[in-house]
């Protein structure tokens, strides 16, 4: 009787280990049907918006064209598009490179002249996030550390991993995150015709640059945009995938400036890339959830470009750029479509200096951060003890 119960045991084993694969080859294959039916609809939107992009004459097409894309697909296929690792990282690269020349062609003394902007602008976005995460936790049931976390403007990647260690809500970290990003890069196409003028042809602009490129000016831009993000990332340099390349590109800038221009094919597929990462970083479902939340992180997120934009008008006023440039260097977020952008409209030196200095504060902060929660938990519980 006991060896029938055991083989009865061991019956119900086998079969509860098979339903188990089974379920398990059900979801990877529902998982792979949704990611190729994803990444088909974001292919035919991105052809078509970019299409639309270059009749409108919008700027920067290209990345437009693929966050629409890359939204689109992520949407109807409830899963998101994420280009592979291998692909961003040097796509990232090319945006470093692009970044670099600016600072190239710019004196130390007048670099340096953007220090203390950039500071001053970078503590009143990190006080514009306080006010909002306060206003999240004022008006809603979001906790604490949830609020904070959603509105710190840097990082959005670190933000959503740090969220979780910390006890935070992570998935409305992660939309509130991504959708600062997607807001604050989607609008700038549209409102750089406002800041110029609206008197720039976009339209009569290559949308790739075909010019030839000789064989060494390939292999160094080819080394520059992997190599040093990669050794950099074993380092505990902050940002190392845009300081790193940054860094040699204006080492060799100084000293052979022609090998650092960017053949055309690889700037386009960088935007492309990018802009699918952007816009794909959403799923239905993750939104479906948080949708009650959105409005207030919308509001924030809309409050944040504002005082954003009241900054980059003092700053034109000052003398430190156009309103065009002023406006690029101080958005909450973005940071490779910002200096993407910026690179696409010639702007001067003091988008990459303010936006990489904010992103170097940002990192520096968000290490603060798990201190600084529990501080605000411990005076929490101390008020709720008397």
């Amino acid at each position: 009787m006991n060896a029938q119960l055991t083989r009865n045991q061991r019956k119900l084993t086998n079969t509860n280990r098979e339903a188990m694969q089974q379920v398990t080859t059900h979801h990877i294959k529902a998982s792979t049907r949704r990611s190729l039916v994803g990444w088909t609809i974001a292919i035919i939107a991105t052809l078509v918006a970019v299409g639309l992009c270059r009749v409108a004459q919008l700027p920067s097409p290209l990345m437009l064209g693929a966050m629409v894309g890359g939204l689109c697909g992520a949407i109807i296929a409830s899963t998101q598009i994420r280009p592979p690792r291998s692909t961003i990282v040097p796509s990232q690269g090319v945006i470093s490179l692009m970044a670099a020349g600016p600072l190239v062609n710019s004196s130390p003394d007048r670099l340096a002249s953007y220090a203390l902007p950039s500071l001053i602008a970078i503590g009143i976005t990190l006080l514009l996030c306080a006010v909002c995460a306060w206003v999240i936790t004022r008006f809603s049931t979001i906790d604490s550390p949830t609020a904070v976390m959603s509105t710190l403007a840097g990082g959005a990647s670190a933000m959503s991993v740090l969220s979780e260690e910390l006890g935070a809500d992570f998935r409305y970290v992660t939309v509130a995150q991504y959708l600062r990003v997607f807001i604050v890069s989607f609008s700038l196409p549209f409102l750089i015709p406002l800041l110029v003028g609206g008197n720039v042809d976009f339209g009569s602009e290559p949308l790739v640059n075909l010019s030839s490129h000789s064989i060494m000016n390939w292999l160094v831009v080819l080394a520059v945009i992997t190599i040093p993000g990669w050794l950099a990332s074993f380092t505990p340099l902050p940002a190392p995938r845009l300081l790193a390349p940054l860094a040699i590109t204006i080492v060799i800038g100084e000293w052979q400036p022609h090998l650092i221009s960017i053949p055309g094919v690889l700037e386009a597929a960088a935007f492309v890339l990018i802009g699918w990462q952007a816009g794909g970083a959403f799923d239905r479902q993750s939104l479906v959830t948080n949708a009650k939340r959105l409005p207030l992180a919308f509001l924030c997120i809309i409050v944040l470009m504002g005082g954003c934009g009241v900054m980059a008008g003092i700053l034109t006023a000052l003398g430190l750029g156009t309103l065009t440039e002023t406006y690029l260097a101080t958005t909450p977020g973005g940071l490779y479509i910002v200096l993407a952008i910026a690179h696409d409209r010639g702007a001067g030196p003091i988008v990459t200096v303010m936006q990489v200095t904010r992103m170097i504060v940002m990192l520096i902060v968000t290490a603060f951060v798990p201190q600084l929660i529990r501080a605000l938990r411990r005076i929490k519980n101390s008020a709720a003890h008397h």
